[in-house]
């Protein structure tokens, strides 16, 4: 069991999909949605002057519907739009679940990831974030892909988290990907959205397929409500600090 300590606590979900937090500590078991009150333990931490701040998750990894949703890279844009939670400033982080289809045979599944803002019908503006280049895991068993982003972000407002071969020469190889998916949706500031064609521009066209039943992705976004304070770091004392980020790769069974 993998458990994560952050600066948030007092988790209160505000909408489908979303958990928000108030000043303070968070703990979580991964593939748990249960939230752990340690205001006690945190509290000397807090009359010690300690700032905190402010987070939210959209955390759609749980009880897919299956994967398959596609395949890629014959699509070679796959992404999910969210929409900013208020009292948030920053993206730190997403993550996507995929599997490669036919794992162990020649060649390699590549793309690279980004965010950008959306209006309903596309991407727009300049790329907010663009990963190094990901290579896939050789294995049929879906596995979550992160990205740490550090986007800044403005409540209430849509943007899209996506992964894309079209930069690539040649964007299509023997290899297919799968991505997992909830159908019917269980988040309701956002959809899945799909590009069929390339080149890369595309994604500033309206020609992306938004989920025909409003589907979501197999998918995470992590937020904070602002850049930490140094008195923060009177949490080293606590013992806690340590903790505040362990993750490891989860693996998800396809039904």
């Amino acid at each position: 069991m993998t458990i994560g300590v952050e600066a948030a606590f007092r988790g209160r979900k505000t909408s489908p999909g979303v958990i928000t937090f108030d000043s303070g500590l968070r703990m979580w078991s991964e593939g748990h949605s249960d939230m752990i009150n340690f205001r006690v333990v945190f509290a000397s931490a807090l009359l010690a002057g300690a700032h905190v701040w402010a987070g939210a998750v959209i955390d759609l990894r749980d009880n897919l519907t299956c994967c398959g949703v596609g395949t890629f890279p014959g699509f070679p844009t796959w992404g999910e739009t969210f929409t900013a939670p208020n009292g948030t400033s920053f993206l730190t982080e997403f993550g996507i679940l995929a599997y490669i289809n036919n794992p162990n045979v020649n060649g390699t599944q590549q793309f690279y990831a980004y965010v950008m803002a959306w209006d309903g019908t596309e991407a727009t503006g300049s790329v907010l974030y663009k990963s190094a280049l990901t290579t896939m895991v050789e294995t049929d068993t879906m596995t979550e892909y992160d990205y740490f982003t550090n986007v800044a972000v403005t409540p209430g407002s849509q943007y899209v988290a996506f992964v894309s071969a079209d930069e690539l020469s040649p964007n299509n190889n023997d290899r297919t990907t799968d991505f997992a998916f909830h159908d019917p949706p269980v988040y309701n500031g956002g959809t899945l959205v799909i590009q069929k064609a390339g080149p890369f521009s595309n994604v500033l066209q309206p020609n992306w397929t938004v989920g025909t039943d409003n589907e979501n992705m197999g998918f995470l976004a992590e937020f904070d409500g602002g850049t930490p304070e140094p008195s923060t770091f009177v949490l080293l004392g606590t013992g806690l600090a340590g903790a505040a980020w362990m993750r490891r790769r989860r693996t998800y069974s396809k039904r």
